[in-house]
C-alpha cells in the first residue's frame, strides 16, 4: 500500500517538470540568437594582439610518473594487518 503511494508520488514528481518543459517550449518566450550579447573569439583576437608585450605564458611542467601499487587482497595479508593493528608489535611474536 505504501509502495503504491510512493510510486504515485514519484510519478507526479517526474510528470510536473515534464509538463512544465512542454508548456515552456510551446508558450514560453523565445530567446534571441545571442542572449548574453557575447562577442565571438574573432572579435577579441585583435584586442589581444594590439597589447604590448607577450600575450601567452610559457609554463614548464615536469611530469613524474607516480607508482601505483595495489594493496593485496588475500586473506592472509588482511589477517596479519588486522592483528598488527589490534595487538601491535606483540602480534607477530
Amino acid at each position: 500500500m505504501f509502495s503504491s503511494a510512493g510510486a504515485g508520488l514519484l510519478a507526479v514528481g517526474y510528470l510536473l517538470p515534464l509538463l512544465y518543459l512542454i508548456w515552456s517550449l510551446r508558450y514560453g518566450a523565445r530567446a534571441s540568437a545571442n542572449p548574453w550579447d557575447a562577442r565571438g573569439l574573432e572579435a577579441i583576437l585583435p584586442a589581444i594582439h594590439k597589447r604590448p608585450g607577450p600575450f601567452f605564458a610559457v609554463v614548464k611542467v615536469h611530469a613524474r610518473p607516480t607508482p601505483r601499487v595495489p594493496v593485496p587482497n588475500d586473506g592472509t595479508y588482511m589477517q596479519h594487518r588486522f592483528r598488527g593493528a589490534l595487538l601491535g608489535a606483540r602480534a607477530f611474536e
